[in-house]
């Protein structure tokens, strides 16, 4: 049995290489395409590689995640975000396969209070959020097994994220301008991969009907209180070395490009009932955090290692 990872790599795909890593262990044969691999804005690519391989599961990973770019480009985020996905689901409705697409927390308008749950209505403000919800859309009314799962707030190990961009930035400067009227949903996109494995188990099984479900961490958190929690788990793993100070901002400002939802967090209330539950962000904040620094201990020993030769 076959499963496939499109985009496999880049900020969305950062859950592709999750997914991948958790699939070691599996006897199934994965797949897994980056962008450089499979471009899947080439259909007549997309479905050569489509037909040789056979998928029963696809899991697509890839998106155009550019959110100011989008305005001025829309018709490239329109092509990976909402045509490629039709043609994916085109593709696993006539091969009887299940297709699992990643949307995003950007197709609501954040005008809402509290957290957004499956049955909200989508009111996306920006280009990229209405391509998003063009492609969820165009997936639903093409694909007999499809599974929508929207998330937002991605971080890991892996790529460019709110993390790494908040470590970077705190080894570079002593201030960091962060928004103070954002609220998120922080989720570590292991986490992330490993309820797509078991939705992937039960699609196969039979036992998740298809439709849109939301998967994100919790609490909800203001940016800026994420990025406290942030720079003060990395001083106490030693991956900061200064104090950094946060400058809270407003979240759109006068020429800022694309406007953001004031509020993107997301609650489910659909996959628990399948035993799926959503993560402590700030416990996976701290694995997380453990591996970076496992990582970072292991590269200062191989460099040492070679100084030594």
């Amino acid at each position: 049995m076959t499963w496939m990872i499109t985009g496999a790599g880049g900020q969305v795909g950062q859950v592709g290489q999750c997914l991948q890593q958790a699939l070691k262990q599996s006897r199934r044969r994965i797949i897994a395409l980056s962008h450089s691999a499979l471009d899947i804005t080439n259909e007549t690519l997309l479905l050569r590689v489509l037909e040789a391989s056979k998928p029963l599961v696809v899991f697509n990973c890839a998106a155009y995640t550019h959110l100011d770019k989008a305005e001025q480009q829309p018709e490239r985020a329109w092509s990976v975000n909402a045509k490629a996905p039709s043609a994916l689901a085109r593709w696993c409705n006539d091969n009887d396969a299940w297709l699992i697409h990643l949307s995003s927390d950007y197709v609501f308008s954040g005008w809402m209070a509290d957290a957004y749950s499956e049955s909200a209505l989508p009111c996306p403000l920006s280009e990229y959020g209405r391509s998003k919800l063009a492609g969820e859309q165009a997936i639903m009314e093409t694909c007999a097994k499809a599974i929508v799962i929207r998330t937002g707030w991605l971080f890991s190990q892996y790529g460019k994220n709110p993390l790494s961009g908040l470590l970077n930035n705190a080894q570079k400067s002593q201030r960091i301008n962060i928004a103070s009227d954002a609220y998120v949903s922080p989720t570590p996109a292991v986490a992330l991969a490993e309820a797509m494995m078991q939705i992937a188990n039960l699609a196969e099984q039979g036992r998740i009907p298809r439709g849109r479900y939301h998967f994100a961490g919790t609490p909800t958190a203001s940016t800026y209180l994420f990025a406290g929690e942030v720079l003060r788990q990395a001083q106490g793993f030693g991956l900061i070395d200064q104090h950094c100070r946060l400058i809270p901002e407003p979240l759109n400002q006068p020429g800022s490009g694309a406007k953001r939802p004031h509020n993107s967090a997301l609650v489910s209330q659909k996959l628990p009932e399948l035993g799926i539950y959503p993560p402590d962000w700030r416990t996976e904040l701290s694995l997380t955090l453990e591996v970076i620094k496992e990582q970072q201990s292991q590269q200062e020993y191989r460099l040492c290692q070679g100084f030594a030769s």
